[in-house]
């Protein structure tokens, strides 16, 4: 690429971008998606399944937050509002550690189904929980399940955000015009989400699993 061509500054030929869900406690206490195969019945809270969303608070960003520390890497935390709201030190603690509070919902569910009005109310009341609890108000965002709704992205120019990560066409950051004004839209690869590593549905999950199976470990009749 010619120098006068180049799309990164600083003659940068590569970008890396780190994120990291801040979805624990969020998620619904019955039915929510994870290792647990097994569907529970209606009516009871799956203790089983919110315990390994409790991992997310009480083991892992802690660990990280000391590994990107000792390698001087940030990322975008991307937070839920009522994670935030039951976990406000570890959420305060990301932004402390100059790394970026994104936006992820008020809830971990869907919005796209939402009436303008209230997808806009409930974009906002997620930044109010994210503003209060670490003192960053974000310019960044993601939907539950890489999902926006037909007025989302109106809604998140109209509120201030700068930029989010709900799209798969590219393999570079790039620009569109949303209410007359320049947004930015930067991809997301599915394939390193955590969608891939557990039973959500999803068949880029079974194409991992079986890359990764030894041919001798691989279920009997697949050969690819």
């Amino acid at each position: 690429m010619a120098s006068d061509d180049a799309f990164w500054p600083g003659g940068a030929r590569l970008a890396v971008s780190l994120t990291v869900q801040f979805e624990t406690g969020g998620q619904p206490i019955s039915r929510a998606p994870g290792p647990i195969d097994e569907t529970i019945l209606p009516g009871y809270p799956d203790l089983g399944q919110n315990s390994f969303y409790e991992y997310g608070a009480r083991e892992g960003p802690p660990r990280l937050l000391d590994l990107f520390g000792k390698h001087g890497v940030k990322v975008s935390a991307y937070m839920i509002g009522e994670a935030v709201r039951r976990h406000p030190e570890l959420a305060a603690e990301f932004v402390s550690r100059g790394h970026e509070a994104g936006a992820h919902g008020l809830r971990w569910q869907r919005q796209y189904h939402l009436g303008r009005a209230e997808e806009k109310q409930w974009i906002a009341d997620n930044v109010r929980a994210i503003h209060e609890v670490t003192g960053a108000r974000p310019v960044g965002y993601t939907d539950y399940w890489i999902r926006p709704g037909v007025n989302t992205l109106e809604i998140l120019q109209e509120l201030g955000f700068r930029y989010h990560i709900d799209d798969m066409s590219a393999d570079e950051p790039f620009l569109q015009k949303i209410n007359d004004q320049p947004f930015v839209t930067v991809p997301y690869t599915a394939h390193l989400n955590d969608i891939v590593s557990y039973n959500f549905g999803c068949p880029l999950r079974r194409a991992a699993r079986t890359r990764r199976l030894p041919a001798a470990r691989r279920p009997p009749g697949r050969t690819h």
